[in-house]
């Protein structure tokens, strides 16, 4: 059997209610604005973004050149059409840079 040690009260119960309801109500206060701030601010930093477009378009080439030379037989069109296919992955990534440079001017 494991022995507990005992636990000290430092502050009384209805304390840290108020406290508990003062923290709410100022949470609840400064939420939609930091919704809206996290939701402008990038979830993954660019060289890992980088990292995964190029392995996301290299891993759709060969699948796409595959499943034509095996269908088939000619690796011209199945390369070409894989490096269509693994190009379109970085036309979308850089039509929406160019996008969201236009028309989000960066505020100082």
């Amino acid at each position: 059997m494991s022995k507990q040690r005992p636990q000290k009260k430092t502050s009384s119960p209805s304390t840290k209610a108020a406290e508990n309801t003062k923290k709410q109500s100022a949470e609840k206060e400064s939420k939609p604005a930091d919704i809206f701030r996290s939701l402008r601010e990038p979830w993954i930093q660019k060289r890992s973004a980088m990292i995964a477009l190029t392995l996301v378009s290299i891993a759709l080439m060969g699948l796409v050149a595959w499943n034509i030379i095996k269908g088939s037989g000619d690796w011209g069109q199945g390369l070409l059409w894989g490096f269509v296919f693994g190009a379109s992955i970085w036309l979308v990534y850089f039509g929406m840079t160019l996008f969201h440079s236009l028309f989000n001017s960066k505020k100082k």
